[in-house]
C-alpha cells in the first residue's frame, strides 16, 4: 500500500476515534444508561466499519452480563445464535482477532476481562481490525467509569453492613478490612467521640496496613493517651496535638529515626516526615456545637492516592459520619438512664438490645427518694415556677449522680421524687450487693440534699427563711420485670414491689430511710454493722396486708 493510502487510513482512524470519543463523552455528561449510550455508539461503529451487524457483550450498571446488537441500518436487532460463540472463541486468549466474516476484540477494564465487541464484515482486513480495536479502547475507558461506580456502590453497601454491627469498633475494623481488598494504604487513624452533657470520651483505632495496631479499648497508644490526658478531650479532635501524639507513637513502634515532632505543624507535614506523601484528612461530623467535631478520619500513604482510592475513602468517611451520629444518639438515649461507664459498656456489648428488652422477672433493689415537705416550701418561699423547676433540676441531677456512682440506674423523676433501680442492665452483682449499693445511694442522696440546702445558690431562699429540707426514702428488694416499655421505650420496672416502695416512701419522714422487711433481712445477713429501728407496720390503700418495714439508722451504713 502506498504512503498516501496509509495516511488516508490513519486520518480515517483519528477522525473515527475523535467522533466516537465525542459520543461517549456526551453520553457521560447526559448520564445516559449503558443501553442508551450503546444505542448511539454501536450504529456509529457499524457505519464506520460497513458492518452487517455489530455485537457487544459486557457488564451493565448492575454488573450483570448483557448483550447489545445493531444491524447495518443502526437499529437494534436480534443476535444470530452462532455470533456470540464465534466471537468469544475467536478472541480466546487474545486481544484482537479476525476470521471469516468476523472481527472481534476483547474489552479490558483495569486488566480485567470485561466483555467482547465484534463486527460482521465481509473479508475483514487491517482497516477493520484497527477501527474495532480503537473502538474497544475507547469503550474500555467508558466502561471503566461504569464499573468503578458500581464497585464503589457495592462497596458502600458492604461498608454500611459492616458498620451496622452493634459494636462500633468491630464494625469499623470489618469495614477497614473490606476496604483493604480494594485499595491500599499505610496508615489509617479513626477517632470518634462519645458526647453528652457531663462527659466526653474519645476512642481511636490505628491501622498500619491491614493490621489493627492500636484499639483504645484494649491496646493503648501510650503517647497518644498521654496527649489526651495533657490537653483535655474537648480540644483534641480539632487539635494537631492528636496527630502529633499518634505519629510519635508510630515512630517509637516502627523505630524510625525522624526529626523531633514536638514542634508545631499540620498533620500533613507530620505525615510527610514519616514518609507519607499523601494525607487525606476528613472531619467526620460536628456535634450540636459545630466547633467541636466528634471525630476524624486520617489516611496516610507513601505513594500518591488515586482518584478512585480517594473516592473510596470519601465513601467510607460518609458512612462513618452516619454511624458516629447513630452511635452518639444511642449513647445519649442511654445516658438518660445509665452512668457514662455503663453506657460505654452497653455500646460495646453485641447483646445490648437484648439486655434492654423487657425480660422475665429478676431481683432488683428499688429506691424512691422524695424531697420531704417541698410542696409547702415551694408555695411559701420559692413561689415562682421557674425557681421551683431550677431547684428540682439541680437536686435531681445530684441525686441521679449519687445513684450512678453506686452502680444504679435512673428510672424516672416524678415531681420531686427520684426513682432508682439496682441490678440492671447487666445483673452482674449478687442480690446482696445490689441491696447494699441501694442503701449507700440512699445515704448519699440524703447527705447531698443536706449539703445542697446548706450551700447551694438554688437553696439561698430556703436558708434566708431558716427552712430545712431533707429527703424521705423508701427501699425495697423484689422480683420485677425490667426493660424498655411503651411508645417512648422508657427503661423502667413493673412489679407490685415497685408500688410498695412508693407507698413506703410516702410513710417516711424527712431524712428517714425506710426498708421493707425482706430487704432488711437480706442486708442484715450481708452487713452486720447495719442498725435498724423496731419493726413497724402500716395499712396502705389497695394492699391487702399491712406493709412491714424498718427505719435504717443512716450513720450505721458503711460508705466504702
Amino acid at each position: 500500500m502506498d504512503e498516501r493510502a496509509e495516511l488516508l487510513r490513519l486520518r480515517e482512524l483519528l477522525l473515527f476515534q475523535e467522533r466516537l470519543d465525542e459520543f461517549l463523552e456526551s453520553a457521560g455528561s447526559r448520564r445516559l444508561s449503558l443501553e442508551a449510550a450503546l444505542g448511539e455508539v454501536l450504529p456509529l461503529i457499524a457505519r464506520q466499519l460497513g458492518a452487517e451487524q455489530v455485537w457487544l457483550e459486557t457488564y451493565d450498571e448492575a454488573l450483570r452480563m448483557r448483550s447489545f446488537a445493531v444491524g447495518a441500518d443502526g437499529q437494534p436487532c436480534a443476535t444470530e445464535i452462532p455470533l456470540p460463540e464465534r466471537a468469544r472463541s475467536l478472541v480466546s486468549g487474545r486481544r484482537l482477532a479476525a476470521g471469516g466474516d468476523l472481527v472481534a476484540c476483547t474489552l479490558d477494564v483495569a486488566g480485567e476481562a470485561f466483555g467482547v465487541v465484534a463486527a460482521r464484515v465481509p473479508e475483514p482486513g487491517k482497516r477493520e481490525r484497527q477501527l474495532l480495536r480503537a473502538a474497544a479502547e475507547l469503550l474500555d475507558n467508558y466502561l471503566a467509569a461504569i464499573r468503578d461506580a458500581r464497585v464503589k456502590q457495592r462497596l458502600l453497601r458492604a461498608i454500611h453492613r459492616d458498620l451496622s454491627h452493634p459494636v462500633l469498633h468491630e464494625g469499623v475494623s470489618a469495614a477497614v478490612g473490606r476496604i483493604m481488598d480494594t485499595v491500599r494504604f499505610d496508615l489509617l487513624l479513626v477517632i470518634y467521640h462519645f458526647e453528652d452533657d457531663l462527659h466526653d470520651t474519645l476512642h481511636y483505632l490505628v491501622f498500619r496496613g491491614p493490621e489493627l495496631e492500636f484499639d483504645s479499648r484494649t491496646t493503648v497508644a501510650e503517647a497518644l493517651d498521654s496527649v489526651l490526658r495533657r490537653q483535655g478531650l474537648r480540644e483534641v479532635p480539632g487539635a494537631e496535638e492528636l496527630l502529633r501524639g499518634a505519629e510519635t507513637e508510630h515512630r517509637r513502634v516502627c523505630g524510625e529515626d525522624l526529626p523531633n515532632l514536638a514542634t508545631g505543624g499540620g498533620s500533613e507535614e507530620l505525615l510527610e516526615l514519616l514518609g507519607y506523601r499523601e494525607c487525606l484528612e476528613t472531619v467526620l461530623i460536628a456535634g450540636l456545637d459545630a466547633r467541636h467535631p466528634v471525630g476524624k478520619l486520617v489516611v496516610g500513604s507513601r505513594r500518591p492516592l488515586s482518584t478512585y482510592e480517594r473516592d473510596v475513602f470519601e465513601l467510607f468517611s460518609d458512612a462513618l459520619q452516619k454511624r458516629v451520629v447513630d452511635f452518639n444518639k444511642a449513647g445519649k438515649l442511654l445516658r438518660r438512664t445509665f452512668s457514662a461507664p455503663v453506657v460505654l459498656r452497653l455500646l460495646e456489648d453485641p447483646e445490648r438490645e437484648s439486655r434492654l428488652a423487657p425480660r422475665a422477672e429478676n431481683d432488683v433493689s428499688i429506691l424512691y427518694a422524695d424531697l420531704a415537705g417541698f410542696t409547702r416550701l415551694s408555695e411559701r418561699i420559692l413561689r415562682d415556677p421557674a425557681r421551683v423547676a431550677c431547684f428540682v433540676e439541680a437536686w435531681a441531677r445530684g441525686a441521679i449522680e449519687a445513684l450512678w456512682r453506686e452502680g444504679g440506674c435512673f428510672d424516672k423523676l416524678v415531681g420531686d421524687c427520684v426513682i432508682g433501680l439496682f441490678g440492671p442492665p447487666f445483673y452482674d452483682r449478687s442480690p446482696t450487693e445490689r441491696a447494699l449499693a441501694c442503701v449507700r445511694a440512699a445515704v448519699a442522696i440524703s447527705e447531698f440534699t443536706n449539703a445542697m440546702v446548706e450551700s447551694s445558690q438554688e437553696a439561698a431562699d430556703l436558708r434566708a427563711a431558716n427552712e430545712v429540707l431533707g429527703v424521705a426514702v423508701g427501699l425495697n428488694h423484689c422480683p420485677a420485670s425490667v426493660g424498655r416499655f411503651g411508645l417512648d421505650q422508657d427503661f423502667t420496672a413493673f412489679a407490685p414491689g415497685m408500688n410498695n416502695a412508693a407507698r413506703l416512701q410516702s410513710l417516711a419522714a424527712r431524712d428517714e430511710i425506710l426498708v421493707m422487711e425482706p430487704m432488711k433481712r437480706l442486708l442484715e445477713a450481708a452487713e452486720p454493722r447495719l442498725r435498724f429501728g423496731a419493726l413497724r407496720e402500716a395499712k396502705v390503700k389497695n394492699v391487702a396486708e399491712p406493709l412491714r418495714f424498718y427505719a435504717l439508722e443512716r450513720d450505721s451504713v458503711p460508705m466504702e
